[in-house]
């Protein structure tokens, strides 16, 4: 959290880039010993951090060899997972860290694992409909959203829903995307007051907007 509030210090502030190496150095050690009692997410998070430390200097080549190793720790700590449902704790951390190092494919196997064990969960099929967007497989991801949606309830359906705009747009379908997103609002409005989350609906009120623009 140290290094998070020192990279969002003012770029002109007394001392930030020594803070910010300081604590970026600490962090380091911290994953390379890991030997501080830290759940495994955890863990995941302080290297997300890291590698949005070099990022942010410009570092290209320490952000790729953090992913790299933040990605192997993640396999390490899903394969020593005792049960399906822990392992699929690491499946949105895995996924991140796959699609930074330019292979998304990577995430297949393992979501396609966490759907088969967790047949009633539309995280795995949610996430597949993504990772099969952005590998431009459209027919599986449109399937895989629609299993998602078979298993998703209230708000969460709406995220799985602006994926399948995005699905049916780069798949040429754009007055399919716009009724998926007319669908999307209309259910957001018809939710309780405390389930309309307004950031979600304005990134689904933005999409609509701009396919008005096609």
């Amino acid at each position: 959290m140290g290094l998070s509030c020192a990279q969002e210090l003012p770029k002109d502030a007394a001392g930030r880039a020594d803070r910010i190496d300081k604590l970026e150095k600490t962090a380091e050690q911290i994953l390379e010993k890991r030997d501080i009692a830290m759940a495994g997410d955890d863990y995941s998070g302080l290297f997300l951090t890291v590698v949005g430390s070099h990022e942010a200097r410009g570092d290209a080549d320490g952000q790729k060899a953090w992913t790299q190793k933040w990605a192997r720790y993640l396999e390490e700590a899903a394969a020593k997972a005792s049960s399906p449902e822990a392992r699929a704790v690491y499946d949105s951390h895995r996924m991140t860290a796959y699609g930074m190092l330019k292979q998304p494919e990577k995430s297949l196997p393992m979501l396609q694992a966490s759907e088969k064990a967790l047949p009633d969960d539309f995280n795995p099929p949610a996430r597949l409909a993504a990772v099969y967007r952005d590998l431009g497989r459209y027919d599986e991801a449109l399937a895989a959203s629609e299993r998602a949606l078979a298993r998703a309830q209230g708000p969460r359906r709406l995220r799985i829903l602006s994926t399948k705009a995005d699905i049916l747009q780069k798949k040429g379908d754009v007055p399919s995307a716009r009724k998926t997103l007319d669908d999307a609002l209309a259910f957001a409005a018809a939710l309780p007051k405390a389930q309309q989350y307004q950031s979600v609906i304005d990134s689904l009120q933005k999409k609509r907007a701009e396919l008005d623009l096609h």
